[in-house]
């Protein structure tokens, strides 16, 4: 049986400080442009203003 790993990305609002965890790989997310929008209204993105943080899981 094979092992398959994860990937989650963190962002955090820099605002706020709430965290939106996004599963599956950077480019995943990176293809769909993706723009997320916090509990207060500021919008994070894999380039913009969002602390990011990328944990692998197995």
């Amino acid at each position: 049986m094979e092992s398959s790993s994860e990937q989650q990305i963190v962002l955090t609002c820099e605002d706020c400080g709430e965290k939106l965890i996004l599963l599956g790989t950077e480019e995943d997310w990176r293809s769909r442009r993706a723009v997320f929008v916090c509990e207060c209204g500021q919008k994070l993105t894999l380039d913009g203003s969002a602390d990011e943080e990328i944990l692998t899981a197995s």
